[in-house]
């Protein structure tokens, strides 16, 4: 497509070949701005708000730790409940869907500097697998989200040898304001059986 056009041509600056190429740049950029002004937000509510539940959100690793290792912990103050899997979402959970693959997305943007520095490959297509909601006392304080990508270890000369996913995990609040990667779940490259 021809994005130019010159002055000293003869040939007008105004007709569909022109035109459509401009249309199609307006719609690439607005695809782009529509993107940023999504994700924005998303990017600085993760990192800036303190609101209740996100202090309920960054408390789950301790009260998981606390949980895994000592006697006075009360199985039943802290539950793990499937809230979806790939194939099986519930009510409650699909209006939260469209939220949830968009931090999935964000999280996931970070493998180009970890895994994928390896002997990895991976498509661009993010999946949702689970979605899992903690509750304390029968009071859902946040959600963990499974995510993955299909990959390829990769062998002598970028070769693709294996097939298979990669897959982390990622603590979200309930406000879906407040996220981070679960340490316990990195992006880990899983072979298909």
């Amino acid at each position: 497509m021809n994005f130019s056009c010159r002055p000293h041509d003869k040939s007008p600056c105004h007709g569909p070949k022109h035109s459509q190429a401009y249309l199609h740049l307006l719609a690439f950029v607005g695809i782009v701005l529509a993107t940023v002004f999504v994700s924005l937000p998303l990017r600085a509510e993760a990192g800036g708000s303190r609101s209740s539940d996100e202090a309920s959100l960054r408390a789950m690793p301790k009260i998981l730790r606390q949980c895994r290792t000592a006697a006075s912990c009360d199985p039943r103050a802290l539950t793990v409940r499937v809230l979806a899997k790939r194939d099986e979402v519930g009510a409650e959970v699909r209006p939260l869907l469209p939220r949830l693959l968009l931090i999935a997305g964000i999280q996931a943007e970070i493998w180009d500097d970890t895994i994928l520095e390896g002997p990895y490959e991976a498509e661009n297509f993010i999946a949702l697998d689970q979605v899992e909601g903690f509750f304390h006392n029968d009071q859902l304080v946040a959600y963990r989200i499974t995510y993955s990508a299909r990959a390829w270890r990769l062998g002598r000369g970028g070769v693709r040898v294996e097939e298979g996913r990669i897959v982390e995990s990622a603590f979200v609040s309930v406000s879906l304001k407040g996220f981070f990667r679960d340490e316990r779940a990195i992006a880990e490259f899983h072979p298909l059986r």
